[in-house]
């Protein structure tokens, strides 16, 4: 394997693992939604995959510096097997609930462990640039291998929506026939810290990065925008089938896929331009990351009245795409407001109450849909509610910023 070109392999490798997740990228609601799941039961699915995360991710890490990056990925690989298989096979909430377990432990397994894997066995230390440009690859990689596998497996569930799960579980299956190749790693366990080390300066790091947004008022607008944004996505994220269904009914499947690969595809192309205009002020500013916030509530909230095929695309990709460079700006204003000795432990901390922001959505949807009697015709309505609250956090940053300069003079 070695004679290939160790990098190359592992590019390969990381791009089979993502494609095939994303065989299913373009229509997983709606298979649910086909076999008998309703719209709460899907929010309840995801709260069970952020409950898997928030409690898998540390001993996860823990297990891949005992014993192993390549043992770990190898687990986390036979792990999205076992999940799809039980999506392709099973009809239930209550399959497709374990099956929603074995596919986010499968995400726990993978992250980190294989960026670990990666430095290791490909020597990435060794030159100064070597490491980035790898990244850099890998990003690229990951992206066109997330577009073609989202546009093909919306051509195949066009005759059989189980048919993505099934080309999943064929992408995993050669992913896992690299990993039986890969030389295993060196494993020091005497290095590696116990679960229950990680767990104390895990609750340590979050302790000290309050105290350091206290120290530093300038960070926590940015918590909040965090915390905000994680909130209001969750409909786009996962009811954005059921609403192009709704807002162009007898829509071809087909149709998701170029759903899909649009905004998939405008995101990074914006993020590129918008690259190109960093050594702007104003695009390096608290002033330019709130106008991106606004932008994409704005909007999301248009979104939620869009009517008609070509709207609902124009409006849906260009949310995702305000949405994308927002989370890029504001991930740039927390770097560069954080000293440099707490930065890693703020960053996580974002990462970490981020998340309590999207348990909190994926709580209240269902008691939304239970209420209110809302079928797959009526997701526009969350979209609605959603945004108002993303149009109230952003209004309510921009008072604290102007409250705060007020305050200051």
């Amino acid at each position: 394997m070695k004679s290939f070109t160790s990098a190359q392999v592992l590019l390969l490798l990381d791009g089979f693992y993502e494609g095939g997740r994303m065989f299913v990228g373009a229509t997983s609601v709606i298979y649910l939604l086909a076999n008998g799941a309703t719209l709460g039961q899907i929010a309840y699915l995801k709260l069970i995959q952020g409950s898997v995360f928030l409690i898998a991710e540390v001993p996860t890490g823990t297990f891949a510096d005992l014993h192993g990056r390549r043992k770990s990925l190898i687990i986390s690989t036979l792990l999205a097997l076992a999940g799809f298989a039980l999506y392709f096979l099973g009809n239930g909430f209550e399959v497709f609930a374990i099956a929603e377990i074995l596919t986010a432990l499968s995400l726990c397994f993978w992250s980190g462990a294989y960026e670990a894997y990666c430095v290791e066995y490909a020597d990435l230390n060794s030159a100064p640039a070597k490491l980035d440009r790898f990244f850099h690859l890998n990003q690229a990689t990951v992206s066109v291998a997330v577009l073609i596998c989202g546009l093909l497996g919306s051509a195949v569930a066009e005759y059989n929506l189980g048919y993505a799960y099934l080309a999943g579980i064929f992408t995993f299956a050669a992913a896992l026939g690299i990993l039986a190749m890969l030389p295993a790693d060196e494993v020091i366990p005497q290095s590696a810290k116990s679960f229950g080390a990680r767990v104390v300066q895990l609750g340590r790091s979050s302790k000290e990065a309050v105290i350091e947004c206290l120290k530093s008022p300038a960070l926590i607008p940015l918590f909040v925008a965090s915390i905000a944004v994680q909130f209001s996505i969750q409909p786009l994220l996962h009811y954005w089938q059921p609403f192009f269904e709704s807002v162009s009914p007898g829509l071809p499947v087909s149709q998701l896929g170029v759903v899909f690969t649009s905004y998939t595809a405008l995101g990074a192309v914006l993020g590129l331009v918008y690259s190109r205009f960093t050594d702007l002020k104003f695009f390096r500013s608290y002033v330019g990351t709130i106008a991106l916030f606004g932008l994409f509530s704005v909007l999301y909230l248009f979104l939620g009245q869009a009517s008609g095929w070509w709207p609902a695309l124009i409006l849906f990709a260009g949310t995702q795409g305000a949405l994308t460079l927002a989370r890029t700006s504001l991930m740039a204003r927390i770097n560069e407001q954080s000293s440099s000795e707490n930065r890693a432990r703020v960053l996580s901390s974002v990462s970490l109450f981020s998340r309590f922001g999207m348990m909190g959505a994926l709580f209240i949807i269902p008691a939304i849909v239970r209420t209110q009697e809302i079928g797959p015709q009526h997701t526009a309505q969350i979209y609605k509610t959603f945004s108002y609250f993303s149009v109230a956090a952003v209004g309510l940053i921009l008072l604290s910023m102007v409250l705060r300069r007020k305050f200051r003079k």
